[in-house]
């Protein structure tokens, strides 16, 4: 199929691609605006002096737009879809793959979309045009004749999906891991909810790791409340408050040895070192460090009468 594949002069390529995009946006442009009242094939309408047409496209889209709802109904938006995207393949000059296959299929989404919109009863188009339009009711009329109507619903639906293969790249093997995924499945396997309610509890957590943070500025800012307060209740302020207050009555403290012989946890100040018994690499300072410093310099001894007297005025 020359139409759905692109040749080798990719600025001819580009023209005609961007001439079918310009016809899909037009065609799809009429569909929207279609109007049962503006004038077309069978429908009689005051002379445009008087009344403009409603259409964006003006007469040529009421026209055009009537004629595809009236053989396809809702299914002529396939119509600028499939325009839409050769145009695309074209500007890009990308090669279809089995034009054939998806022309086939591209028909039988024409036939099957509308026979299903006309056996499901979708409301009018427009209040005016059947919901499958003639293609439709041809179709399930003949489904119908042949199969039932249960009959008729299956085999609409096949074709639906078969089409679908044909021109997209849909597959039922990856449907079926889409539908098991955490995407799909049943409720229990969307996680929609769960994930709502985690971020609220982080949220949450976060706004209360902050005000606590705020209050303890408060507190070192205000200082500890008075004696004669009564106490407040047990709650997580109090206690980051008081955790704070007793590291910083330990740093004030000093150093606080442990004795061995005391059960673990128990810790008392002690002003004596602990002595290591056996051997170690200790060694004692040399007595050199006894000896008198020898002066730079010396001192009169009126100034350090001066000295003495303004250090005991001092005192």
């Amino acid at each position: 199929m020359r139409v759905l594949t692109p040749t080798d002069n990719r600025r001819l390529n580009e023209l005609i691609g961007f001439l079918g995009i310009t016809i899909a946006i037009l065609v799809a442009l009429s569909l929207l605006s279609y109007s049962p009242r503006d004038i077309s094939l069978n429908v009689s309408a005051p002379l445009l002096e008087t009344q403009p047409t409603r259409n964006w496209i003006g007469p040529v889209g009421a026209h055009g737009a009537d004629l595809l709802f009236q053989g396809f109904g809702y299914a002529a938006f396939l119509l600028p879809v499939g325009i839409f995207m050769v145009g695309l393949r074209w500007f890009r000059s990308q090669v279809v793959e089995s034009p054939v296959a998806g022309i086939i299929g591209y028909v039988l989404l024409l036939l099957s979309a509308p026979a299903l919109f006309s056996l499901w009863h979708l409301p009018e188009v427009r209040g005016a045009v059947p919901a499958g339009g003639l293609a439709g009711e041809l179709v399930s009329a003949g489904l119908r004749a042949m199969l039932n109507t249960v009959g008729a619903h299956l085999v609409a639906v096949a074709a639906f999906l078969a089409a679908l293969f044909l021109t997209t790249p849909f597959s039922f093997t990856g449907a079926h891991q889409w539908l098991r995924g955490p995407i799909g499945g049943t409720v229990g396997r969307i996680d929609l909810f769960g994930r709502i309610r985690a971020r609220w509890a982080a949220w949450k957590e976060i706004r209360e790791h902050k005000r606590l943070r705020q209050r303890v500025e408060e507190i070192r800012i205000a200082g500890r409340p008075a004696v004669n307060q009564p106490p407040a209740a047990a709650s997580p302020l109090n206690k980051a408050a008081s955790l704070q207050e007793e590291e910083a009555e330990e740093e004030r403290r000093g150093p606080v040895l442990i004795r061995e012989d005391e059960k673990p946890g128990k810790a008392f100040i002690s002003s004596e070192p602990k002595i290591a018994k056996g051997a170690t690499n200790y060694r004692l300072p040399s007595p050199s460090l006894l000896r008198m410093a020898e002066r730079g310099e010396k001192m009169a001894e009126d100034d350090m009468k001066e000295c003495a007297r303004a250090i005991e005025l001092k005192c």
